[in-house]
């Protein structure tokens, strides 16, 4: 199983959809559209975007073309050249392959999650039960990972108790 909060949360369901030893994913205020957790309505999501770049440089290894997507965002400028980029990022994109090896997503969103908003991650949640992906939702009191975050420092919660059962 993989598990992943944030930005890791899209990458637990990638990796789940990628490699066949993974039966479960749990998406911890995750995304399931890259496109729309960036873009969404057509608008930069700026504070949020601005933050996840800043901490991908300082944590991370993000890919040479992150600021430039971003810039296009930004500035509004190859929009389509933005979505095709998201969209072969974006755990959507893999539904068909969860669904085929019969992958189970564990979904957990917050009420008042302004970086991977709830109405998106019902969204996914429809595409994966659509095609049949074995899926469980959480929608929960707080922002963005705040009803996650005590789980990932060893302290017992809802969130975590719920994915432990689940998985």
């Amino acid at each position: 199983a993989t598990c992943g909060i944030s930005y890791g949360a899209g990458i637990a369901v990638l990796a789940a959809a990628h490699d066949p030893r993974i039966k479960a994913a749990a998406s911890l205020s995750g995304w399931g559209n890259l496109t729309d957790a960036l873009y969404a309505a057509n608008s930069p999501s700026r504070v949020w975007a601005n933050l996840l770049l800043v901490s991908g440089e300082i944590f991370g290894r993000e890919p040479a073309d992150l600021w430039r997507i971003w810039n296009s965002i930004n500035t509004r400028n190859n929009i389509s050249g933005v979505k095709a980029w998201s969209d072969m990022r974006s755990p959507v994109a893999v539904v068909d392959k969860l669904a085929a090896r019969n992958v189970s997503v564990f979904l957990s969103n917050n009420f008042e999650d302004r970086l991977f908003k709830p109405d998106a991650a019902l969204r996914y949640r429809q595409i994966l039960h659509g095609a049949g992906v074995p899926t469980l939702t959480m929608l929960n009191q707080g922002v963005h990972a705040s009803a996650e975050m005590p789980g990932l420092v060893g302290k017992e919660n809802a969130v975590f108790s719920r994915v432990k059962s689940f998985l």
